[in-house]
């Protein structure tokens, strides 16, 4: 046993990587059966790495790495699968090394920064928020997109740093429009997995409340339907404890997981976002228009709001105008653009 949930075999005197293949099998079916564990049963899975001496090390250490390289690859497979080392991982996890290490020294030198993009109110015709989308960008190099490192952060615990970063600056930018005098309605922000583990996370979202001087009124925070819907019990009694601090509360990525409605409807939500995908065929897929129709009627059912992401064309916009869809949120109203220039937008109008 290495430490925590990790093990390492040692198998001599192999004919050749098959038999290495063959003892992995062995282990996973081993570990699927039913174990039973007091008055419950519970079932646990593996993901294992193999690394082969002479050719993927001819030394512990190396032949350990190698095999721990080959491990996590496994777990981002499927999980409950072995993989086998190869030159290929390595360069991978070289580059991820590289890539976490450049994000430590760009947090550290604020190379970070918020985009942010409006939503439009349907029925009033005019921006009822803005969502703040991080971006990084790296002195000399090109604008990164959150898709190119998030998960990364995500894996490594990083990610605990960049969500506070997020919320402080992201805070302290809509007190620097209030004083400018610049009618920003709302201001969006995204909660991570990880955030919603944290157990300090209401001391800190209520000190950078108290150090900026920002209402949680003025904020919603988006949750993915994916992580709404696990561990419900908990999710309910954390997001109650946000809804009584003022904060608005936005179930994202609407239609990509299993909508769960008890959960739904106990949740203290205001807003159902549909996801990008099904409304990136509108208004000619009949079937994603069954859905998008659905969680708006849904919506509309449980006393919520229903806002539709990555509306690209006035085609897709009269058609949730029709389906009577609250607002929409897209390059058709406008892409996410630094804060300096917000005030220029609201100038130009919609």
């Amino acid at each position: 046993r290495l430490g925590g949930d990790e093990f390492a075999v040692l198998l001599e005197q192999l004919h050749g990587p098959q038999d290495a293949a063959s003892a992995a099998r062995k282990v996973l079916d081993r570990l699927s059966g039913p174990i039973p564990l007091e008055a419950q049963t519970v079932y646990i899975s593996a993901s294992i790495g193999i690394g082969c001496f002479p050719d993927d090390g001819t030394d512990v250490q190396t032949l350990l790495k190698h095999a721990d390289t080959a491990m996590y690859r496994a777990k981002d497979a499927m999980r409950n699968c072995f993989r086998f080392y190869s030159a290929e991982m390595g360069l991978r996890a070289s580059n991820r090394l590289t890539l976490l290490n450049e994000m430590r020294a760009g947090l550290a030198r604020d190379e970070f920064l918020l985009h942010y993009q409006p939503c439009l109110d349907l029925a009033q015709d005019t921006v009822s928020r803005w969502e703040a989308l991080l971006r990084w960008q790296p002195p000399g190099g090109p604008l990164r997109h959150p898709r190119e490192f998030l998960a990364l952060a995500e894996e490594t615990g990083l990610i605990t740093e960049l969500d506070d970063w997020v919320f402080r600056r992201a805070c302290a930018q809509l007190r620097a429009w209030r004083e400018a005098g610049i009618p920003v309605p709302r201001l969006a922000l995204n909660l991570s997995v990880s955030q919603l583990h944290r157990q300090d996370l209401m001391e800190r979202l209520t000190a950078v409340l108290r150090e900026t001087g920002v209402d949680a009124g003025e904020l919603d925070l988006e949750i993915t339907e994916a992580t709404a819907m696990n561990e419900v019990e908990e999710r309910h009694r954390l997001l109650q404890q946000l809804k009584t601090l003022g904060f608005g509360i936005t179930v994202d990525n609407v239609g990509t997981n299993a909508l769960s409605l008890r959960g739904l409807r106990r949740f203290p939500i205001d807003q159902l976002k549909i996801d990008r995908e099904f409304v990136a065929r509108l208004p000619n897929d009949e079937e994603d228009a069954t859905i998008v129709r659905a969680v708006i009627g849904l919506a509309h059912g449980l006393g919520l709001r229903a806002l539709a992401d990555g509306v690209e064309t006035p085609a897709q916009r009269a058609f949730l105008e029709a389906a009577h869809c609250d607002g929409i949120q897209g390059y058709l109203v406008g892409e996410p653009i630094p804060a300096t220039a917000i005030a220029e937008f609201r100038d130009a109008g919609c």
